[in-house]
């Protein structure tokens, strides 16, 4: 929701309760329309596809500006819903919530290894471990077992294993940007 009052600063609320708004919808080509009827988000949501495109999405500031200038000082829904960005302020529409979650009590969002890695909110006073990253170069090792038939060279293992390997991870979630090296090859006698 767009606080018009706000100055256009966002505010949540729970989109299940009895909240009626305005709201704005997008119609296209940068153009944003006042909807003067008091509705629930799906509500609004539902009547902005039917007749324009959708609740608008945000992506910048001068998209923001535009949706707080069309609500004309009133607080407006838009078309964010459950989204939490990351602390670098990007967003994703991955959610791997447990079920159940989130389930609006707490603001912070921990990682359950008891539970598949999905995640589950928690309060942001609570201590637990944490990873960090960072634009320096980050180095992990990776030890992998590989039994085949036949003898591999260096450049085999390099072509076949970790660029497989180095597509599984990314495909898992790692960035485009993981590269994968061989840095050591133990041979096993059978």
């Amino acid at each position: 929701m767009l606080g018009g009052k706000f100055a256009g600063l966002w505010n949540d609320i729970n989109c299940e309760e009895e909240h009626y708004r305005y709201f704005v919808c997008f119609g296209g080509d940068d153009q944003y329309v006042l909807i003067t009827q008091y509705k629930k988000w799906r509500d609004a949501q539902s009547y902005c596809r039917a007749n324009y495109i959708d609740l608008p999405s945000i992506r910048n500031a001068t998209e923001n500006e535009k949706v707080r200038v069309t609500a004309n000082d009133y607080s407006v829904f838009i078309g964010l819903h459950q989204v939490r960005p990351w602390s670098d302020g990007s967003d994703s529409s991955f959610r791997y919530w447990k079920s159940g979650q989130p389930d609006q009590v707490q603001t912070c969002t921990a990682m359950s290894f008891s539970d598949a890695g999905q995640w589950t909110d928690e309060n942001c006073a609570t201590t637990l471990p944490f990873f960090c990253y960072g634009d320096r170069r980050t180095v992990a090792t990776l030890r992998a077992v590989v039994k085949t038939t036949v003898e591999l060279t260096e450049a085999d293992i390099e072509d076949r294993v970790i660029k497989l390997l180095r597509e599984e991870l990314i495909r898992n979630g790692l960035p485009n940007s993981t590269s994968l090296s061989l840095r050591r090859i133990n041979r096993a006698n059978p």
